[in-house]
């Protein structure tokens, strides 16, 4: 077993494309598919890499990742060389994607032994294993270093029904959403779509919500948004598209935009029209979307990461999304150290 690391894009590119039936078979695979790697890969990815674990010729193992700077001590003046899982920061889930009869010990054996020989990396920090994760567990031993608790990733079970959940809402939530509700039709003509195709025209009204909203942290907003934008299109493609609108005499009041997969829906974004903040348009579109969903037979609704009010009122459970930081002995790190060692002084 030998493992080999991939630094040349084109490269990279052809590997997450060949590991698409792996993330297919993955199940919290949905973000480490080609149409969400690829798009983030050729758009913002900084300096990404590719560790390819092989018995001879087999494939066992593929991880995705990228490396980034941050500030670390004397001002912002010395940058922390960081590795982390690529697309970190839009991604909900990342693992390291493994043949179905893969031993996870064994990979993270071999897996550990090359992450610890990538050159001018000061920091590893892998986030936002899911719970359960097959090697996280095995790379956590084998490096000597905890899984931390990352996140909270709540999810409702569509099976109980659309009345089971909505009594489980709580009934300060249901007379709240009913109140919020009576007063929008009171005052427009309210509609509720649910779209797969939904074309450039909508996501140009989706940018210009956000940008009415004014939220910096907006994924089509920023430099985020040429990924965000490819990644729709190319999710779209796939099939794997959902997108749910709630519109006020045809006005775009609030969407929530996902992924679709294995009965699964996973709400990955937001927003509302920030003039009708006090209607709560986005509480009273999610109780439509979550009836949607039972109704056209999926299984689960999944909120993706986050500890959110309205997550734990529609939940039925939660999983912890896990982290693995440790930091390497360079020299920079023992310069931050002693650093930080004279600033307590």
């Amino acid at each position: 077993m030998r493992a080999e690391r991939v630094e040349n894009r084109g490269e990279i590119a052809e590997l997450i494309r060949k590991a698409e039936p792996l993330a297919r078979a993955h199940p919290a695979g949905i973000q480490m598919e080609s149409w969400w790697l690829l798009p983030f890969l050729e758009t913002i990815a900084q300096r990404p890499l590719a560790i390819v674990i092989r018995d001879g010729n087999d494939l066992l193992a593929l991880g995705f990742f990228e490396r980034r700077r941050s500030s670390l001590a004397i001002r912002g003046l010395l940058k922390k060389r960081v590795m982390t899982f690529l697309s970190r920061g839009p991604s909900d889930f990342s693992d390291i994607l493994l043949i179905p009869t893969a031993k996870p010990e064994e990979i993270a054996r071999t897996f550990a032994g090359a992450l610890r020989k990538i050159p001018r990396i000061d920091e590893i920090k892998l986030e936002q294993f899911p719970e359960p994760s097959a090697i996280a567990r095995g790379l956590s031993d084998t490096l000597g270093f905890p899984l931390l608790d990352w996140v909270r990733v709540y999810s409702a079970d569509l099976s109980v029904g659309y009345g089971a959940l909505w009594q489980n809402a709580g009934r300060n939530a249901r007379r709240d959403i009913h109140k919020k509700e009576r007063k929008l039709l009171e005052r427009f003509e309210i509609t509720y779509d649910a779209l797969r195709e939904p074309g450039e025209a909508f996501l140009s009204e989706i940018v210009s919500l956000n940008r009415r909203r004014k939220d910096r942290r907006s994924p089509f907003l920023g430099e985020r948004a040429s990924f965000t934008l490819r990644m729709v299109r190319e999710c779209q493609a796939a099939g794997r598209l959902l997108v749910f609108t709630m519109r006020a005499n045809n006005r775009l009041i609030s969407y929530r935009l996902g992924f679709a997969r294995d009965g699964i829906f996973y709400d990955w974004n937001t927003s509302y029209d920030p003039e009708l903040f006090d209607l709560s348009p986005g509480k009273v579109q999610l109780s439509h979307v979550l009836r949607w969903c039972v109704e056209n037979g999926l299984s689960e609704f999944n909120f993706m990461r986050g500890d959110e009010d309205y997550k734990r009122v529609w939940s039925t459970g939660h999983t912890m999304n896990k982290a693995l930081v440790f930091s390497l002995p360079t020299l920079r790190m023992r310069i931050a150290s002693e650093w930080a060692k004279r600033r307590e002084r």
